[in-house]
């Protein structure tokens, strides 16, 4: 930083060199910078093994019950949509994450070799925490997105 100068200053200086990509895919591939797993994203990208039947289906059935009017209502229910989505991952993964964690030898019982594997997995990071605070995101967002539709839909006195 240039004596005199803020940072502010200096940041907008340093941005305006910056070109950015140019070409339409470059733009699109720049745009998937951020992306690292999508438990907090606010649109869908379909991960390998999810289906965009289910996907589409999701949509047609939360359109059909909620019937949005204006492009305010819509744009809530297409978030609804992306939490439930959401929320189907974080469960995806977390049954991944304990199938990783089942303990190889057998056991006469499933549900103690599922809590073996839980247990195991709760002691070795951070990732059921990461998890469980995505999951709850998603869940907020979600009671929000219904509160807000049905708040539309109720009666006006």
């Amino acid at each position: 930083m240039t004596p005199g100068k803020t940072k502010a200053e200096t940041a907008r200086e340093n941005g305006a060199k910056s070109k950015g990509p140019v070409t339409a895919e470059g733009k699109r591939i720049a745009s998937l910078n951020g992306w690292k797993h999508g438990l907090t994203a606010n649109s869908i990208r379909l991960e390998p093994g999810e289906s965009a039947n289910q996907c589409l289906h999701l949509h047609r059935a939360a359109y059909g019950r909620f019937l949005p009017s204006t492009p305010e209502e819509a744009a809530r229910v297409g978030q609804l949509c992306v939490s439930l989505w959401l929320l189907r991952r974080v469960a995806r993964e977390e049954t991944a994450a304990l199938r990783v964690n089942l303990p190889p030898e057998q056991t006469p019982d499933p549900r103690l070799a599922w809590a073996r594997a839980f247990e195991a997995w709760t002691q070795t990071g951070d990732s059921f925490h990461k998890l469980l605070k995505y999951e709850s995101y998603n869940v907020s967002r979600l009671r929000r997105a219904i509160a807000a539709q049905t708040l539309t839909r109720s009666p006006k006195s």
